[in-house]
């Protein structure tokens, strides 16, 4: 029996991709074993699929026993896990080992069998086997593309260390994989039409990487929402309770935090910005709070954000300007005055890795100014903050008035309004009447008793609803007490401004200072999405006054990944802007394939001018070879060119018919072809019944009857279009 090597290769091959397919799905959510079983299920399950073809079930029963089969598979696989004998017997880790990779084996041999058993009987089902194999081959690099642009680790780390962007090589694995995968599917079995149909699709997925506009793929991403009364983005977790005092005079001992978990509430949480710190600082209270809006005016019904213009001057309301638009000094602020024994200058430099409507910075910013974007494939906008940060202890505060001495009425009223229920009033007193004697006309002992009643009586949960109408505050502060940050931070301001102290609600990031594993780059998720409120303090500002309920059914947000953290900060270190404010060039498989298409493209039409010339000039080389040349190849040459002739307008030999077999099939026409082509198999193969040569002018006489023959047959519109196109003959077999 002849073995076909060729089917036998693709085979093997397709096998292989299968094989490996499984085995990179199951890297980031298996063990070792899983792995292996992995790979080994899918290469028995490509290999087993024709010979599952050929048998005389019928397709559905095909597909419907393999999904039962493989149920009871699964069932099985699990076994040493679930029984007590099993696991007693292997010991807790082999068994799951053994369990593991059994599943892989047996999910992979029973799914790419029977599927791709379908696949050959039907084509349609390719595509299918298609979106698995992809499926398979993403899950691990899902991360990358969230944003984890260090992961995966192993493929990424080289790319890195010598300045490549991986994107472009990723997209090119994948466009690789699938595109052999599609030709061994149901590639034909010609090995030159298989590589021929490889190498185009190898083009179109190259052109495809190269076009790609990979700096814009990151702005299609949805602009993160502002958090606020009426479109609360639901934060995934809540940043643990920060150390403080008691209004009583002893310290309240640090709440530990949760241990993070791998996964938030709904999911991995996505990277928003990174943030370099260029002056060592870490926040008394354990937690940065990145400022994006405030609400502060009480419009009878909510608080909403300010628009007299007289209040929250110190808040940016736009992004800094770059270039000729830039602003002397950066974008308006009004920082508000502080005492320089309790602050510090802490500078800067957010770069934003997907769009926001507002600039974010730390709290109390007194400066904020454009930076060049150090890299514009991971980071959509770059700035430079600087912050008055507070440094001392709580009890500095104790004893400091409440608001700004220099602020008119108006900016007073405007921060101390509240609604005009009374109960506010009522349970702010009620509250601070628990202090001792010589705290409660201290504005900061008065604000600590609110958030620590709110933390005492509330419950953190992400299931209720945003603040939707008019008196959620009051449905909330005054009923069950269940919410989230917002609902806590709106409760704390109406209940410290019933008792005079300005105060406002804030919007944007709260990190804890522990994630910042001692580097200067801190990477901010969208779980940390927060709102709280704050106080204003004569000489030190806005002071947060974050509430931390004891009671929660959320789970804190989990640390960003350190890899992903140190590579960013890496990216935005190492290539820093230009002083002109561009960011310096980086090494990219894609800028250079740009480049090349772009030479290509400018001698485009020359090289199409030229090959057009080159087929013209073949096809004349082609025509005049009955006439010129050596005698012994003069058969050749005339079969050629009368096939040539053919070809103009529109004859050739189709694919699996022999020479003999296609004269045949035109004799009633053409009648010469005949002759030509039993001197042509004579002169190939040899005829030892006359051995003698034909003479050359019996063979232009068969040539010129053939053409006499094609004008007679073929209308003349047919034979000048034919005659026009130097590219016929390139289809004469």
């Amino acid at each position: 029996m002849k073995v076909d090597w060729n089917l036998a290769l693709k085979r093997l091959v397709g096998a292989l991709v299968w094989g490996l397919a499984l085995a990179i799905g199951a890297w980031s959510i298996s063990v070792s074993t899983g792995i292996l079983g992995g790979f080994l299920g899918g290469f028995a399950g490509f290999l087993s699929g024709p010979l599952l073809a050929r048998t005389r079930l019928r397709t559905p029963t095909i597909l419907v026993g393999g999904s039962l089969l493989g149920a009871v598979g699964l069932w099985l696989a699990g076994l040493p896990t679930r029984s007590r004998i099993l696991a007693g017997l292997f010991g807790p880790e082999l068994a799951y080992g053994v369990a593991d990779g059994t599943t892989w084996f047996l999910g992979g041999l029973i799914l790419v069998g029977c599927l791709h058993a379908a696949t050959v009987r039907h084509a349609s089902f390719m595509a299918v086997e298609l979106a698995l194999v992809c499926l398979a081959l993403i899950t691990p690099l899902s991360a990358h593309r969230d944003g984890f642009i260090s992961r995966p680790h192993l493929f990424v780390d080289p790319l890195w260390s010598q300045g490549w962007d991986p994107v472009p090589f990723l997209m090119a694995a994948g466009a690789l994989t699938a595109a052999t995968l599609l030709v061994l599917s149901v590639g034909r079995f010609n090995r030159r039409n298989t590589l021929v149909d490889l190498g185009l699709l190898l083009m179109l997925a190259f052109l495809v990487t190269v076009l790609l506009p990979l700096n814009r793929l990151q702005q299609l991403a949805p602009e993160q929402k502002p958090m606020g009364q009426n479109g609360q983005q639901e934060q995934e977790g809540k940043p643990p309770p920060p150390m403080e005092q008691d209004p009583n005079g002893k310290e309240k001992p640090r709440q530990k935090p949760p241990e993070p978990e791998d996964k938030g509430e709904q999911g991995q949480p996505k990277p928003v910005a990174l943030v370099l710190f260029h002056d060592d600082f870490t926040p008394t209270d354990g937690f940065y709070y990145f400022r994006q809006k405030t609400m502060s005016m009480f419009n009878g019904a909510r608080l909403v954000p300010d628009t007299t213009g007289l209040a929250d001057r110190d808040v940016p309301s736009r992004f800094p300007a770059a270039g000729p638009e830039a602003q002397p000094g950066g974008v308006g602020i009004v920082p508000e005055p502080t005492d320089s024994s309790l602050t510090r200058t802490v500078r800067t430099t957010v770069n934003l890795i997907i769009a926001h409507p507002l600039p974010i910075g730390l709290i109390n910013a007194t400066r904020m100014e454009a930076s060049g974007n150090p890299d514009p494939y991971h980071f959509v906008r770059a700035y430079k903050v600087q912050s008055a940060a507070f440094i001392g202890d709580l009890s500095a505060l104790m004893g400091r008035r409440a608001g700004n001495p220099l602020w008119s009425r108006q900016v007073w009223s405007h921060y101390t309004r509240t609604p005009d229920d009374p109960r506010y009033r009522r349970l702010a007193n009620e509250i601070v009447g628990r202090l001792q004697q010589q705290y409660r006309e201290d504005p900061l002992a008065q604000a600590v008793m609110v958030k620590l009643w709110l933390e005492t009586e509330g419950t953190y949960s992400l299931s209720q609803r945003i603040l939707d109408s008019d008196d959620a505050v009051a449905r909330f502060l005054f009923g069950d007490k269940v919410g989230y940050c917002v609902h806590f931070a709106h409760a704390a301001t109406h209940l410290v401004r019933s008792l005079g102290i300005p105060a406002r609600v804030a919007t944007g990031y709260a990190a804890d200072a522990r994630y910042r594993f001692e580097g200067s780059a801190l990477l901010l998720q969208d779980a940390n999405s927060h709102a709280w409120c704050e106080i204003y303090l004569d000489g030190v500002g806005w002071v947060p006054l974050d509430v931390s309920p004891q009671r929660t059914d959320a789970r804190p947000p989990p640390p960003p990944d350190a890899d992903l953290q140190r590579m960013l900060g890496q990216l935005a270190r190492k290539e820093a802007p230009s002083q002109e404010g561009k960011p310096q060039q980086k090494r990219s498989l894609t800028e250079l394939a740009r480049q090349v298409l772009a030479v290509l493209a400018r001698g485009a039409g020359i090289l199409l001018i030229l090959g057009v010339l080159a087929a013209w000039a073949g096809k004349v080389v082609r025509r005049l070879g009955p006439y010129f040349g050596p005698e012994s190849t003069r058969p050749l040459r005339t079969f050629r060119a009368a096939l040539d002739c053919l070809a103009d307008v529109g004859l050739t030999r189709p694919f699996g018919d022999t020479r003999e077999r296609f004269a045949r099939d035109l004799g009633n026409r053409f009648e010469a072809l005949a002759p030509l082509t039993e001197f042509r198999m004579r002169e190939a193969l040899g005829d030892p019944q006359n051995p003698s040569r034909p003479e050359g002018r019996e063979l232009l006489k068969h040539y010129r009857d053939l053409g006499r023959q094609i004008r007679r047959s073929v209308p003349f519109w047919r034979r000048f279009l034919g005659l026009l196109n130097p590219f016929s003959w390139l289809f004469v077999r």
